[in-house]
């Protein structure tokens, strides 16, 4: 059963998670990829938030962090399918 305080540090971290998805849309890849760390720091095992610092870490041409985050998202969740994409996505990029 979770606490009070982890509840609220769940639903902060969705604050930041959508706020950075909210930055990464208008190219703000720098700020949303801060924003992501924030969502991070507050909630460990948020799949989306390491799937959105591996996003902003590929737009700002961070490969090898972003394959990281990427592969950090699968080991949470295997089957979360973004993150797949996005390993996919980046290691086209590093020719692997």
């Amino acid at each position: 059963m979770e606490t009070k305080e982890s509840e609220q540090r769940k639903k902060q971290a969705a604050f930041w998670l959508e706020y950075s998805q909210q930055l990464s849309t208008a190219i703000r890849y720098g700020e949303a990829l801060a924003a992501a760390e924030r969502a991070v720091q507050l909630d460990e095992t948020c799949t989306e938030a390491w799937y959105a610092r591996g996003t902003c870490q590929a737009m700002l041409a961070q490969y090898e962090l972003a394959l990281a985050e990427f592969e950090h998202a699968l080991a949470l969740d295997i089957s979360y399918v973004p993150a797949w994409d996005g390993k996919a996505w980046v290691l086209g990029i590093l020719g692997d």
